[in-house]
């Protein structure tokens, strides 16, 4: 059964909270309003379908745009085998934006002392999501650093099977490892691929 709620022509459909104010409005072009509190989508997988544009690109496979988060992470140096780094920081802060399947995280670590370095490779640990396997070596990013890190410091390479990623050198030719870790300030941004 299918019930019908339709204004008189030249009036907007308006629903109303329990104290008479407009909660939801739907108006004569039929662009809706949710003039109070948030659109809640109530299952897992469900989210804002695109399917109805026009030209999708030839490699489509969804139109279904299914999550969006943000948020705060403790970024925080490590080795490929070791552990973490023994250090010292005086700032370990780090933001992420998560749209569907695409994250991208800003950071910024100061490094006060350094107790212990290892030797393996140097990575950052503790992103808020993994990185998909399927685009597991895939990701975009920028480094400055004052000290801490060599001048030759690229961008990361993800580790797909944790939340690890390992700087590699510009020249492409190694991961750089973490005997060239000392104290100093680093700042990054990435954007990766998770499932």
């Amino acid at each position: 059964m299918t019930r019908i709620f339709k204004p008189d022509s030249g009036q907007v459909l308006e629903i109303q909270d329990e104290g008479g104010s407009a909660a939801l409005t739907i108006e004569t072009d039929g662009n809706v309003t949710v003039d109070a509190g948030n659109l809640a989508i109530g299952t897992a997988g469900k989210g804002i379908d695109f399917s109805n544009q026009a030209s999708p690109a030839a490699g489509m496979t969804s139109e279904l745009l299914d999550s969006f988060e943000k948020g705060t992470w403790t970024p925080n140096f490590a080795r490929w085998t070791g552990g973490d780094i023994d250090a010292t920081y005086t700032t370990q802060t780090g933001y992420y934006t998560k749209v569907g399947n695409l994250v991208t995280c800003v950071m910024q670590i100061n490094v006060s002392a350094v107790a212990s370095q290892g030797s393996s490779y140097l990575g950052i640990r503790g992103m808020p999501f993994g990185p998909t396997a399927t685009y597991g070596q895939i990701a975009i990013g920028v480094v400055g650093t004052v000290g801490c890190l060599p001048a030759q410091m690229e961008v990361f390479s993800p580790h797909h099977t944790n939340n690890d990623f390992y700087f590699y050198k510009t020249d492409r030719s190694q991961y750089e490892t973490s005997g060239d870790f000392t104290t100093g300030e680093f700042r990054a941004s990435i954007t990766y691929m998770t499932t």
